[in-house]
């Protein structure tokens, strides 16, 4: 189990340094990581780094899909890690 907390710190503050890269390259009007990658990062188990970097960068809040669809994700994996430790899988 201490890998698995070590990969979920991994990605997360993975995706959260996407964000903040990408946000940098927008002000910059330079090419930009696809709106797909960031949603990789946030399904391979990175939401709570999306989520707090949308808070931290004010990145993709205006976007609906980022708006209602990061917390949506998120609740379903805290789910699934709630029922992955009850079951103790």
């Amino acid at each position: 189990m201490p890998l698995f907390i070590l990969y979920l710190l991994g990605i997360n503050a993975a995706a959260w340094a996407v964000m903040g890269w990408d946000k940098r390259k927008a002000r910059q009007r330079k090419r930009r990581f696809r709106e797909r990658t960031l949603w990789i990062l946030a399904l391979l188990g990175g939401s709570i780094g999306i989520q707090l970097a949308m808070i931290s960068f004010h990145h993709k809040t205006r976007h609906i899909t980022f708006k209602l669809g990061v917390p949506f994700l998120l609740a379903v994996q805290g789910v699934i890690l709630i029922l992955l430790f009850q079951f103790d899988v």
